[in-house]
Order: structure tokens, then sequence, then C-alpha cells
């Protein structure tokens, strides 16, 4: 039988600044997407495509490494790239809200749920998706 080498598992730190160092990824990628999409350098239906699989994973991960608050706007930036009107002109500005607040919670390591303003400003995110 074979053994395990404890010291190759990933202590939770460093699982942690995988997930802040993956996420960062993800939402540059995001960025990335939405720019050449609106440039017309990408379609938007690989873009959103693309979108969905990196929200996807972001809202997976984020309350598993301590960020619930990007869960929570990686879920409604999921609902978004589904919307029918994301195309719109609101539609396009919710995305950059979306992006705009990843970006500040990763930048600012804002881990928890951001507390009443992060509360205040997911359910605002995901009226106007639903409103849309």
């Amino acid at each position: 039988m074979k053994t395990i080498d404890v010291d190759a598992i990933p202590t939770a730190e460093e699982l942690q600044a995988m997930f802040i160092e993956g996420a960062q990824e993800g939402i540059a990628e995001l960025h990335r997407q939405s720019t050449a999409a609106r440039a017309g350098n990408v379609a938007w239906p690989e873009a959103i495509s693309v979108m969905r699989g990196i929200a996807h994973d972001i809202k997976g991960q984020g309350g598993s490494f301590g960020y619930p608050l990007v869960t929570a706007i990686g879920n409604s930036l999921s609902a978004l790239l589904k919307h029918e009107r994301l195309l719109s002109d609101p539609g396009l500005e919710l995305l950059s809200a979306h992006l705009a607040a990843l970006t500040a919670i990763m930048d600012k390591a804002i881990q928890g749920d951001g507390g009443d303003l992060g509360s205040s400003y997911v359910e605002r995110l995901d009226a106007l998706v639903t409103e849309l």
C-alpha cells in the first residue's frame, strides 16, 4: 500500500493563495473577453461562453476560500450572462458593474460577505439583473 506524502498536500493558506491568484486571473480574463467583444474582435457568443465558465468557477469557489461576496456577485453575473437582454446598453452597463465589483473585492482582499454594504450591493445587482 502506498503512503501519502503529507508534505505534498497544500496547506489551507496555500489553497487560499491559489484561489486568489486564479480568481484574479479569471477576472482579468472576464475584462479581456468583454473588451474584445465590445471592440468586435471576438464574437459575443464566444465571449459569453468563456465568461460563463469563469463566473461559474468563481461563484463555486469563493465561499470555500473566505470570499462569499465573490460567490454572491459571481452568482449574479452568471444570471446576467444568461439574460436575453445582456447585449442591451443597460445589460452591458451591468456587466461592467459586476466586473468592477469583482475586481475591487479581489484587489482589496475583501473577505467575508462585505457586511451591510456588501449585502446591499449584491441585492441591488440582483434586482437590476431581474429588472433588465
